[in-house]
């Protein structure tokens, strides 16, 4: 495990972090051990720990009301462009937040779909539109960096439809064709 990839890879810097506190623990008592005034360490050791606390960031918040509210919860949404890597995270944040299954996203691994899936978009296959709406309703999110002509093809794809616009980011909704 771990010898061609880490799924997560925050998790290697963990038994560095052990070792650095195994380190300063070690210093601390060193230091400790070896200087008269004691307690005079102690106190700026804890002024440090208590003025590194106070100097915390805000939470950020999530992004502001779009167009992309207007989609159901428990839809199937897929939000282009769909790039390589950790740029697809706010997708999958997003459809966490709002209730809805993202196609796209990213959880520190590209499933096996995801090339043929890019491919698929970048050659304009109609394919790739028939595989998610067999399964339901599919709302693509577009934003402003993609290209003209790829969004006239999605909007030429058989009942798409533009259900809303703002700024720099454009909602379709390509209705499912699953039979009851």
């Amino acid at each position: 495990p771990g010898g061609q990839a880490i799924r997560v890879p925050a998790r290697a810097w963990l038994p560095a972090t052990i070792g650095l506190a195994v380190c300063a623990a070690i210093g601390a008592q060193w230091l400790l051990r070896s200087v008269r005034q004691r307690h005079a360490w102690l106190v700026a050791a804890a002024l440090v720990i208590v003025a590194e606390w106070v100097f915390t960031e805000a939470a950020v918040r999530p992004p502001s009301a779009t167009v992309e509210q207007r989609i159901p919860r428990g839809s199937l949404v897929l939000y282009l462009p769909v790039s390589e890597g950790y740029t697809n995270a706010a997708a999958q944040f997003l459809a966490v937040e709002r209730g809805y299954r993202a196609i796209n996203g990213y959880s520190g691994y590209a499933p096996p779909h995801f090339g043929p899936m890019r491919r698929a978009l970048a050659d304009h296959r109609p394919i790739v539109w028939d595989v998610f709406r067999r399964l339901d309703n599919l709302y693509v999110v577009v934003r402003d960096t993609v290209d003209t002509p790829f969004i006239d093809w999605l909007a030429s794809q058989p009942g798409a439809q533009l259900v809303g616009s703002s700024g720099r980011v454009r909602l379709y909704l390509l209705p499912g064709t699953a039979t009851s």
